[in-house]
């Protein structure tokens, strides 16, 4: 034990001095690094219009799930492509548009698809035909919704058996069961690659919704009208990154604020603010500088940079206000917020250990952003306020509310309390099993969302909300084969008996089936027809091999798994799968829990062994588990919230635990520190205020994810600041508590070394 002790603390004073030196060598070269960061900030910034955004599971193509890396495929052979659909309801109460209207809704598609180059093809209701005979020895096909628009009055069917034909065919985005006929049109555009935004470019539905606005709403201004395709679905997803900026800005804002109030000053405030938003701007310009992908994550980076860039500040804020100069602060907490940062570096980058690059991105860069933090506040900000600020300190006790809280630090709860408040961990380890990992794609957007309105009409008006593909690949079993063999209908038959998330099905045989109901063509003549027809082409490849379109009422994670399940059941010999992006999405989220458990439990070892080190070197390893924890407490008692609480774990929650607990590392660190050779109470007391102003700042601060544009973010954002109230309340009262009044400190004649700072 002795000489783990040693070797900890000649580790801690090598690197004490190496940082020390190292800050001093900067500090003495003001112009140098002055013009090195100006110069770094001007590089960084103009690469971030170059930024690469990432909307799709089609773009995640390498990134770990080998279901989205067929999609590619998928679009090639069938023709595919990021479609647009607007589904139009006549007004409430009414059966359908009148003929006139109809025709001018006609009009407007015939204009639209031809002016907007953009589109690779379209399909809607209008062009929806079947085989009629117009003499005893001619057929030809005709448009079931036919229109006399000379005369813009009728039909050559009645609208009523319009909606009898619509409702009986396989395409199941054409019915409505609700007693009116709709309208449906698909846009699908053509691939455009771009170095910004990958396989599809969002920007190019704009000019396709600004023609609905301007031209179509004239027509029919009382109808309904939704969009519910993935383009626009990547649509809002870009508009979702815009508004960030938005957010961004009132998290500094609100910082501002908050270190004024706290700390007595608003030049603290914007100095904060300022630092904030350089070290955005190298974040988000290096990404760009390396081709990092900007994806729903990096939407919420810069806040969750805000949130651990406030312990280092509001500690040597709080030096300040017991009267340190800030160059007696800066050069007292150098190797302490090394430390703390540290272990906010070690909760990001045991997200490394993701099987999603997503969240590998997110942790590796969340991990630099707090590295440079500290680089900001301790080499390169004492630069500049050597040069320009003459002050000796930032904040002004006297307006400051932060005086009053010091005091707060030595309150403890009652022993027994702290003990039995230990049962957190047991039950956090039961609670992993307990967690519920269904999530549903539909809630990326809140529930009063454009999008999701659409997707809820759509729900009641077709009964379905989503489609997948069940893609046949046995060889030798193709569709050009006469008579075809329907192995792929009696599998989806199956299909929509095994899973009652699968409502409708499309496939060619099912559309040859409906072609011949009026028994005017035989089936060859039929197969001839249809394979010159786009219909044909979206559900069968060059080779021959079909698919089928499962229509979904349920885009939850489990039903889509057992989707998949179940296909591989009917297709022991790998004769068919399920694919397409709604697959891609369940793939993708299979792999939260692994991740979460995975990196928490990364993140707890290596803080543990971080505080562990510093016990030793200050002889206070009797007191480990103490540390440990009430350290590990608030990340524990969120565990098991949430699972209680039923709370769906998505991508962005999962990393929930690993970020808590690099965050609240940071206070035992602070309370070793300021203890060194003393009792750990005095350390506790001399920082404890500080912690409570950093965790109460940091919480309110991660309730700015509450203004997010998408969903996961705001109860993400209610996740962290929980956490970090339940953190504080651990790292100081409970930790008080297990203390008691009287606690191990050194062993006789046994000091730890005090920081060179």
């Amino acid at each position: 034990m002795r000489k783990i002790a040693t070797v900890c603390r000649t580790g801690l004073l090598a690197l004490s001095l190496l940082l020390i030196r190292f800050c001093r060598t900067v500090w003495r070269r003001p112009r140098l690094t002055a013009f090195s960061l100006a110069l770094f900030t001007l590089i960084t910034a103009s690469y971030l219009p170059r930024i690469r955004f990432l909307f799709s599971a089609q773009d995640m193509v390498g990134e770990g799930i080998p279901s989205a890396d067929e999609l590619n495929s998928i679009r090639e052979r069938y023709e595919d492509g990021t479609s647009s659909i607007l589904f139009i309801t006549p007004p409430e109460g009414q059966f359908s548009f009148t003929a006139a209207e109809l025709c001018g809704i006609r009009k407007w598609y015939s204009v639209t698809r031809l002016v907007h180059q953009e589109l690779k093809n379209t399909v809607a209701t209008f062009d929806i035909k079947w085989p009629i005979r117009t003499s005893p020895h001619t057929v030809k096909y005709q448009n079931v919704l036919q229109l006399d628009c000379e005369n813009n009055t009728a039909t050559t069917n009645s609208l009523e058996h319009v909606k009898e034909l619509l409702d009986s065919s396989p395409w199941a985005a054409l019915k409505d069961r609700k007693n009116r006929l709709s309208l449906v049109f698909s846009f699908n555009f053509k691939d455009a690659h771009s170095s910004n935004f990958g396989s599809f470019d969002p920007r190019a539905v704009q000019p396709l919704r600004d023609t609905v606005e301007a031209d179509l709403a004239k027509i029919i201004p009382a109808a309904k009208m939704h969009w519910v395709g993935m383009a626009d679905y990547q649509w809002y997803v870009r508009k979702g990154f815009q508004f960030s900026s938005v957010v961004n800005t009132l998290m500094l804002l609100f910082l501002i604020f908050g270190v004024r109030f706290v700390y007595g000053t608003w030049f603290a405030g914007i100095m904060f603010s300022a630092t904030l938003a350089v070290n955005g701007i190298w974040i988000y310009g290096s990404k760009a500088m390396v081709g990092s992908a900007y994806d729903v994550l990096a939407s919420g980076l810069f806040l969750i940079l805000g949130v651990s860039a406030i312990e280092d500040f509001t500690f040597l804020s709080s030096e300040q206000l017991k009267g340190a100069s800030w160059r007696q602060a800066v050069r007292k907490l150098i190797v302490p917020s090394f430390f703390t940062s540290l272990t906010s570096m070690i909760g990001f980058l045991s997200l490394c250990t993701s099987d999603l690059a997503v969240i590998r991105r997110f942790g590796l860069w969340c991990a630099i952003g707090a590295l440079i933090e500290w680089l900001m506040l301790f080499a390169f900000l004492p630069v500049l306020l050597d040069r320009f600020y003459k002050p000796k300190r930032w904040v002004n006790p006297a307006k400051a509310v932060g005086s009053r809280i010091n005091g707060w630090g030595v309150l403890s709860t009652p022993r027994w309390v702290s003990r039995a408040s230990m049962l957190v961990f047991p039950l956090a380890l039961l609670s992993f099993s307990k967690i519920d990992v269904n999530d549903n794609p539909t809630k990326v957007f809140p529930a009063n969302h454009p999008y999701n309105l659409g997707l809820l009409e759509l729900k009641e008006s077709k009964g379905w909300l989503g489609v997948a593909s069940l893609i046949w690949d046995a060889t030798g079993e193709h569709f050009q084969a006469v008579p075809y063999t329907p192995k792929l209908d009696e599998v989806a038959r199956q299909l929509r008996k095994a899973s009652s998330s699968v409502v409708a099905v499309e496939s060619p045989n099912s559309i040859l089936d409906w072609l011949a109901q009026p028994n005017v063509l035989t089936r060859d003549v039929l197969i001839s027809d249809f394979k010159s027809s786009l219909q044909y082409k979206q559900l069968v490849d060059p080779s021959g091999s079909p698919r089928a379109l499962l229509y979904l009422k349920d885009l939850s994670i489990l039903d889509l798994q057992n989707l998949k399940a179940e296909t591989s059941k009917l297709c022991p010999n790998q004769e068919c799968h399920a694919g397409g992006d709604l697959i891609a999405y369940s793939d993708f989220s299979t792999f939260v829990p692994k991740t979460l458990i995975e990196s928490m439990t990364l993140s707890l070892l290596l803080v543990a062994l971080v505080i562990a080190a510093l016990t030793f070197a200050f002889g206070k390893q009797r007191l480990f588990f103490h540390l440990i924890a009430s350290s590990f407490w608030g990340p524990c008692l969120m565990i098991v919230l949430v699972a209680l609480l039923h709370i769906p774990m998505d991508f962005m929650k999962c990393i929930i635990a690993s970020v808590l607990v690099g965050l609240t590392g940071d206070n035992a660190v602070q309370f070793l520190f300021a203890a060194r050779r003393c009792d750990l109470r005095e350390g506790v007391g001399r920082r404890g205020g500080a912690s409570i102003i950093t965790n109460v700042l940091m919480a309110l601060t991660a309730l700015m994810y509450l203004a997010s544009y998408f969903n996961p973010p705001k109860t993400f954002g209610l996740l962290l600041a929980g956490g970090l109230i339940a953190a504080l309340i651990g790292d100081l009262w409970l930790l008080n508590g297990l203390l008691g009044p009287r606690n191990a400190t050194a062993p006789p004649g046994q000091k730890g070394p005090s920081s060179p700072a």
